[in-house]
């Protein structure tokens, strides 16, 4: 949040983030620290406790009609990851203009974001952002990399709803002539780590459990080599990027029976990021469901101290 909020302020491009707040993230935040206002809009924040990239945010709010929509995308991209989800609904469009292009798909991809995280029971902001996707992978005046993530998303989409093996199996295969006819060197260690990651899930659901291990081998080897690579506040993103790689690991070893592998995957998670809740969390439910309470215990607690989201979830878990 913060390295976005610098990069607004100073104009350099955004990387890939992959994680994506959740809906609830600031009342969370007010039930962590109620001392902190809550805030359903970043310019209910009094002018004397705004930081200079807080300042612009507002300033940039306020002038929302009248700015690019190159800018306009930056500030709903801040927005989104600081948690204000409902004035992201309100800022951008329902349908992309016609002749606004990718950014103006971009801005209504958020919007659709917005619904699925203000109420994820409603389907109508998974479809939506389905069919975005869609129209983002199938345009031929996108670069290979930005068509492939989108199908990727496709993809792993159908593989999560029941039923829809099918239609995953068709956006691979969609996935896989993209990834193979792009330029070399156009795709980036990033994108190339979640590309087997994304296919690996198709084949955990199909139960490849085998086939599972080694595409996400590819993808923690490219993991790795991006940690390696990134400079900058690039290692943020691929700090975050292996954060996934090994979460996703650790519970298809947990799926497949090995329970030894699991462990060993959850573990190197929490080293690999002690900063993240969501890893201690991860283990101590391993820990908990194989019978290992005392261990969980110290987990939850690690992650009760780390703070929102998972403050709440980590305090009743310890209570249980």
């Amino acid at each position: 949040m913060a390295d976005l909020g610098n990069r607004l302020l100073s104009g350099s491009p955004f990387p890939a983030y992959q994680s994506i707040t959740p809906g609830p993230l600031r009342a969370l935040i007010s039930l962590d620290a109620p001392h902190v206002p809550y805030l359903e809009d970043p310019r209910r924040l009094p002018p004397q406790h705004r930081s200079e990239p807080w300042r612009l945010l507002c300033d940039q709010v306020d002038a929302w009609s009248t700015l690019p929509s190159a800018q306009q995308l930056r500030v709903a991209q801040v927005l989104a990851k600081l948690g204000f989800w409902e004035l992201v609904l309100a800022l951008t469009p329902a349908d992309p203009a016609p002749v606004g292009g990718a950014k103006a798909r971009a801005l209504a991809f958020l919007h659709a974001a917005a619904l699925f995280r203000l109420d994820p029971r409603d389907p109508a902001g998974s479809a939506r952002m389905r069919e975005l996707a869609i129209a983002k992978a199938s345009d031929q005046e996108l670069t290979p990399a930005a068509r492939l993530s989108a199908a990727l998303n496709v993809a792993v989409h159908h593989a999560r709803a029941s039923g829809e093996i099918g239609a995953a199996k068709r956006w691979q295969a969609i996935a896989e002539s993209l990834a193979s006819s792009a330029p070399p060197n156009s795709l980036s260690l990033l994108l190339r780590s979640a590309y087997w990651r994304g296919l690996g899930l198709i084949r955990f659901v199909e139960g490849d459990h085998g086939e599972v291990a080694r595409m996400m081998d590819r993808s923690e080897d490219l993991a790795r080599w991006a940690m390696g690579a990134a400079d900058g506040f690039e290692p943020i993103a691929a700090l975050e990027n292996m954060n996934a790689v090994l979460e996703t690991r650790a519970r298809a070893c947990w799926s497949a029976g090995d329970l030894d592998s699991a462990e060993r995957y959850f573990r190197r998670h929490t080293d690999h990021d002690p900063w993240d809740a969501k890893a201690h969390v991860r283990l101590a439910d391993f820990l908990f469901r194989t019978g290992r309470i005392d261990e969980a215990r110290e987990g939850y607690r690690r992650a009760a101290v780390l703070g929102a989201p998972y403050t709440v979830y980590a305090r009743t878990r310890l209570a249980r």
